[in-house]
């Protein structure tokens, strides 16, 4: 290599990292993958999450015990002699997932 193009290396190497500095862009000489494309991106989980209505049933002490009171009559309708302990809680809980529908 001469010393002209050794230059001419050295000063687009000044040349892109000053241009980098500058502009906020991130230098990646070797063109690997990077994930600064992604990571500059504005977050969208609030707007995400504002397509989505609340629940108010969250906040509803009245409904909260109801449920409660509805899941504990399923769990005595099941007979404990036929059902071992772990079917019975999964069949119970199918029942009220199903009658909440």
């Amino acid at each position: 290599m001469s010393l002209k193009s050794l230059l001419a290396a050295a000063a687009l190497q000044g040349v892109a990292e000053a241009r980098a500095r500058i502009f906020g862009h991130v230098l990646n000489p070797m063109g690997k993958r990077s994930p600064h494309k992604i990571l500059r991106k504005k977050l969208i989980g609030d707007k995400v999450a504002q397509w989505y209505p609340y629940d108010i049933k969250n906040d509803d002490p009245l409904v909260l015990a109801r449920e409660e009171k509805q899941y504990a009559h399923f769990l005595s309708l099941l007979d404990l002699s036929v059902y071992s302990v772990t079917s019975m809680i999964s069949d119970a809980r199918y029942l009220f997932d199903f009658m909440r529908l």
